[in-house]
């Protein structure tokens, strides 16, 4: 009935735009109709059964067509699947794997789990699904607000993944794309305008904006020193300051707030020397306070390298190990840098070789085996 009401609606709309001419808002005239027709039918069905049309049947499906419903379709299936009763890391698993497509291995990395405890999660969040089927139904504008901090996060992680992998232009840079595209729109609604939702938009925007430099023309990964800084884009860059200005608020800074501007000072450097690591260095100490996550005391221990020097980074990483990290190429590419600038060359040579195991990318693995290969002319 459905589908009879909607085809309806597109024959009365080639009759009557013929006649009329196009209006000025055809969506809002096709709804308008649509809506029109389908309490017609309820109506009439429950005519010819009780006499009286069913009143809770007749606001059901006027729920579908009032202004304040959320149009885009991946983000109905966002809002929907950011169930409630979900535990936050179940939630976030579901929502990267059913509606952005995140493959397990992947999401494990992101998440610091092991793929088979990943697999479990997304297993028991369908079979709960399943149970109650009305955990995804899709809330509207009002009743979403109190979904939208795991929306940002997902949002935020999506473009995570897919900014470390920016020579996949299938998976990587057009990911990113359309999570930066995903946050304009919730931001086109004002309901959602909050300051979190600026400051995310503005790092996606920094981001976004190193991302094409971030490739050597021959498909090798560039770190943000190696980079072609001219191959920045500039108006990506000024639209960030804006959404960052915008996202200042009297309340308690988010992760997103400074991570922001974290990406701030690393675009608005002229050079890599002239980056300004103590700043940055603060900024990583407030971040590592409110969310404490391994990734953001890795980003610390680096900041720490170049602003206090080796020694203190490497004693902040010893004091701060991860044996999740054991297996993590990042974590032993840092800890190179720093034997590195410690002139322990041997070390050095030893974590990249481990960095080399346990790298996953070619890009990624060209990269270090370059870093590895200078390491050794100077050993």
């Amino acid at each position: 009935m459905a589908e009879d009401v909607v085809q309806d609606t597109f024959v009365a709309a080639l009759s009557s735009w013929n006649k009329k001419g196009i209006p000025n808002d055809p969506k809002s005239w096709l709804y308008k109709v649509c809506k029109n027709k389908s309490l017609n039918l309820v109506a009439k069905r429950g005519t010819s059964t009780s006499h009286q049309s069913d009143s809770s049947e007749v606001l059901e499906i006027d729920q579908f067509f009032l202004d304040h419903e959320i149009q885009d379709q991946q983000l109905r299936w966002l809002f929907a699947t950011a169930i409630p009763s979900f535990s936050p890391r179940m939630r976030m698993i579901f929502m990267l794997k059913a509606v952005h497509g995140i493959r397990i291995r992947e999401i494990a990395s992101l998440l610091l789990l092991t793929e088979s405890s990943v697999q479990k999660m997304y297993e028991r969040a369908k079979i709960q699904i399943n149970a109650d089927l009305k955990n995804t139904s899709v809330p509207d504008l009002n009743q979403s607000k109190e979904r939208l901090p795991s929306v940002i996060n997902s949002l935020y992680l999506i473009y995570t993944v897919n900014y470390n992998k920016p020579w996949q232009a299938d998976s990587g840079q057009d990911l990113c794309y359309d999570a930066l595209e995903l946050t304009k729109s919730l931001l086109s609604k004002p309901i959602y305008r909050t300051p979190s939702l600026y400051a995310l938009y503005s790092l996606m925007l920094f981001q976004t904006a190193r991302l094409l430099a971030r490739i050597s023309p021959d498909g090798v990964f560039l770190d943000l020193e190696q980079q072609e800084r001219t191959l920045w884009n500039k108006e990506l860059i000024h639209l960030g300051i804006t959404q960052l200005n915008k996202s200042q608020t009297q309340e308690s800074l988010s992760k997103y707030h400074l991570e922001a501007t974290i990406a701030s000072l690393h675009c608005t450097a002229q050079s890599w020397p002239e980056t300004p690591w103590t700043q940055i260095l603060k900024l990583y100490f407030r971040l590592v306070k409110i969310a404490p996550s391994p990734f953001v005391k890795l980003n610390l221990s680096i900041a720490l390298l170049y602003a206090e020097g080796h020694t203190i980074a490497l004693e902040y990483l010893e004091d701060n190990h991860f044996s999740v990290f054991n297996q993590n190429y990042q974590y032993h590419a840092t800890l190179s840098r720093i034997y590195e600038a410690g002139a322990n060359l041997s070390k050095a040579c030893y974590h990249l070789d481990l960095a080399l195991r346990y790298a996953q990318e070619q890009p990624v693995k060209s990269y270090l085996q370059q870093r590895l290969d200078t390491l050794k002319l100077k050993h």
